[in-house]
């Protein structure tokens, strides 16, 4: 049955995790996805939330980092 959380509900919340959660500046992609996952957004979700922002991946060392667009 229909539990008010559709894919445009999960993509809104995706969207919102990721401005908030980068709104201070960059970080890492592994702390991004575990901090996603405690909130119940899935990857998938989170990736096309991620392209929908055009949040820009970037690698520091041996780690991807996501930005927000300047």
């Amino acid at each position: 049955m229909l539990n008010g959380d559709g894919k445009g509900q999960k993509s809104r919340k995706a969207k919102e995790f990721l401005l908030e959660i980068l709104a201070d500046g960059g970080m890492s992609q592994k702390k991004i996805l575990e901090e996603a996952a405690k909130r119940g957004i899935k990857g998938k979700t989170l990736r096309n939330a991620k392209s929908e922002l055009e949040v820009d991946s970037i690698k520091r060392g041996n780690q991807w980092y996501w930005v927000l667009p300047e």
